[in-house]
This record gives C-alpha cells, structure tokens and sequence, in this order.
C-alpha cells in the first residue's frame, strides 16, 4: 500500500475559495478512482490557516501510478486550485505493516 500526502500553502486571502474547489476537485478526481482505499483533506492542527493537506491510501504503486500518470510524484492541480497556491509538496510513503488491534 502507498500513502501519498500532498500539503500545500494557498496565498493569503484566498483560504475559503481554495478550500471549497478542493473538496469540489477532490469528488471528483479522487472519489472512485481504481485501487484508492480512502482519502482525507485536511489541515494543520494548531497551523497556519493557509496550509491543506490530501492524505490518500492506494492498493498500490501501479494503482496511484494509473490515476496521476507520470507526474504521480507532483500534486495534480486543477488550473483554478493552482492559481491560488504559493506552495506545493508531494510524499510518498510505503505501508510495511497495518498494527493488529
């Protein structure tokens, strides 16, 4: 499993409208895509109100390799959400074990 993390800080000003075409994109890009298993948008606890996050599990590499293609080490942004962001950073993180509970 691969958990891909995207954070990014939006210019001043721009938090609301930024953050209502995230969860507009977000349905649509992200929701139903082959071999994802869940998402979240999220923000910094405590942070700066200017920073969101996408935290997204996929089945693995070829699943999230087959939904962002050759840029799936770069966030996917829509023309809207890109002109309003100052920052972008990508992560990508290889699950070695899920703790039994």
């Amino acid at each position: 499993m691969i958990i891909r993390i995207v954070r990014e800080r939006v210019r001043e000003g721009f938090e609301a409208e930024y953050e209502a075409l995230l969860r507009e994109a977000a349905a649509t890009l992200l929701a139903g895509s082959p071999g994802l298993m869940f998402f979240y948008l999220c923000r910094p606890v405590g942070g700066n109100p200017g920073e969101f996050g996408v935290v997204s599990l996929w089945r693995d590499l070829d699943s999230l390799q087959a939904f962002a293609g050759k840029r799936w080490r770069e966030s996917l942004l829509t023309p809207e959400l890109a002109a309003l962001v100052e920052e972008s950073r990508v992560e990508h993180l290889d699950v070695l074990d899920r703790p039994k509970t």
